[in-house]
């Protein structure tokens, strides 16, 4: 994401010290400012030996946070499995000056579809009751305090992404960095939203060659690239949901991170792009059709695999198994237990990679894939002769 002229902070922090002594669990310490939503009170709360020496802040209520410490990745300050890598020593990519976009990320090796480009523990988790119901005065307090008692490495690191705008005060700096480099992270089934700041380096493309998402168990953010991609290449994720047409996509992009899209599929020439939008629009049609189950439906499952080649014409690999699923259903819908687990094992195959286990499509397949004729979907199709 885009730099923009750091603001300079000089001593310690101008929103106290943190106290240890606040009968909270071993290892954290509280911050002095709290803010009070409802009948809840919100407060930072820190562990600095957090992933190798990292650290984490974490902006929720003192019962929350009791639960989450209980968890593994909490338990000790040894990151979690297979996370941590020392910010700039990565052997697959470099930050550098990129042309228009200011830092972004570029690969300097051959990094293969379906591997694993990085692993990143957060520097900030915010509770997500906070971020429609506190304003932004107050909002404010407490993301300054939970920035500045970081461990100096993690909190630099922080303060040298984007804000997108121009910004006036320390606390607003924050503020604003947090505001556009935060992704939702569902922690103990609470919603959180947090900031990783090497995945924030990643800039926007429509058509992205990486795809991320949080893995609860590490407390991480992983990032998995979706095609092959060759040294030099810029590394970069979609921000938004890529299923709008260009317009849509470009209004959304200004609207909250402040700049026009350059991607190949944004920048292509008007007949391109309104071929484009045509395929978009028939996939959201697909998609009604294929999620409806009722009588009356018209899907089949050619429909299904005509939605698999309009994701690959798309170049949303790092979605395609979204297209595998409604396949598998579909042919199994009808009886047809053999073409169904073939795109039940190619949901897998992507899915694990690109969304990680334990969620329900995930869950489903696998039940296919263990007894199609005891799957819901089985002969849902088929309706009886009247």
């Amino acid at each position: 994401m885009r730099p923009s002229q750091c603001l300079q902070v000089h001593g310690s922090s101008k929103y106290g010290n943190q106290s240890v002594n606040r009968d909270v669990p071993a290892g954290w310490a509280q911050g002095e400012i709290c803010q009070t939503l409802g009948r809840e009170r919100y407060c930072v709360f820190t562990l600095p030996e957090f992933s190798g020496g990292d650290g984490v802040s974490i902006i929720t209520t003192r019962s929350r946070l009791s639960d989450l410490a209980s968890k593994q990745p909490f338990q000790s300050g040894n990151p979690p499995a297979n996370t941590h890598v020392q910010a700039g020593t990565s052997t697959i990519y470099r930050q550098a000056e990129l042309p228009e976009k200011g830092i972004g990320l570029l690969a300097t090796a051959p990094i293969r579809a379906g591997q694993r480009i990085m692993s990143r523990t957060p520097a900030l988790i915010v509770d997500g009751r906070l971020m429609q119901g506190l304003e932004r005065n107050r909002m404010s307090q407490l993301l300054a305090q939970a920035v500045q008692e970081l461990p100096t490495p993690h909190r630099k690191r922080f303060l040298d992404l984007s804000t997108h705008s121009s910004v006036s005060t320390f606390a607003d700096r924050v503020y604003q960095i947090f505001a556009v480099n935060n992704f939702r992270t569902s922690l103990n089934g609470w919603d959180f939203q947090s900031t990783f700041t090497e995945v924030s380096r990643l800039n926007h493309d429509c058509r992205p060659n990486s795809v991320y998402y949080f893995d609860p168990q590490t407390f991480s953010h992983k990032v998995m690239a979706v095609r092959n991609i060759v040294p030099g290449e810029e590394l970069t994720i979609s921000y938004i949901d890529g299923f709008q047409s260009r317009a849509a996509r470009q209004d959304q992009l200004l609207r909250h991170w402040g700049f026009s899209c350059s991607c190949h599929v944004c920048q292509s020439d008007a007949h391109i792009a309104e071929e484009s939008d045509s395929r978009v629009a028939q996939i959201l049609e697909l998609w009604k059709e294929l999620d409806d189950y009722s009588p009356s439906s018209s899907a089949t499952p050619e429909k299904a695999e005509l939605l698999v080649e309009l994701y690959g014409l798309e170049g949303m690999e790092g979605r395609i198994q979204e297209a595998y699923y409604r396949a598998a259903i579909e042919f199994n819908a009808l009886g047809l237990s053999s073409q169904a687990m073939k795109y039940a094992r190619l949901c897998l195959d992507k899915g694990l990679a690109f969304k990680g286990p334990g969620r329900p499509f995930i869950d489903s397949m696998k039940e296919l894939l263990r007894d199609a004729e005891a799957h819901h979907s089985w002969k849902s199709r088929i309706r009886a002769p009247i």
